[in-house]
């Protein structure tokens, strides 16, 4: 389970883009205007550590390593930053560099996109029923 939310119009939230990964055993979250961080949860053992953990963005983390201006814990990707990214990591694909950065999504991936939001539209229309998404090809 999980949601994604993309505003522009929301009041307060001029450029709004965040998402909260729900699952059995933990959750991630991310929201744009705090891109240097991700608040992530899981099951842990100790009850004393349980909680959200407020996890830092850096170097050490894929998909930062060559893709940020300045590639320093805590400074985060702005949305034309990422964009930037987006456009490398596409056009080191199609260049075939060595050690390219990691790959874009396929058509494959969008097709799968397309499919889970199918599924989303369906269990809204029925009411929240549970809706079955086909297995991935």
């Amino acid at each position: 389970m999980g949601t994604f939310s993309v505003t522009r119009t929301g009041f307060g939230l001029p450029n709004g883009l965040a998402f909260d990964v729900l699952g059995l055993g933990g959750r991630a979250a991310f929201d744009q205007h705090r891109p240097a961080e991700y608040l992530f949860d899981d099951a842990q053992p100790e009850a004393r550590t349980r909680g959200a953990r407020q996890i830092i963005a850096g170097p050490q983390m894929p998909y930062f390593a060559g893709g940020v201006p300045m590639e320093a814990p805590g400074v985060g990707a702005s949305n034309a930053d990422n964009f930037t990214y987006q456009a490398r990591a596409f056009l080191e694909q199609v260049a075939g560099v060595a050690e390219p950065l990691p790959a874009c999504a396929t058509f494959a991936d969008a097709l799968r996109t397309m499919e889970i939001i199918r599924a989303v539209v369906g269990s809204s229309r029925a009411g929240g029923a549970a809706v079955t998404v086909p297995p991935a090809a």
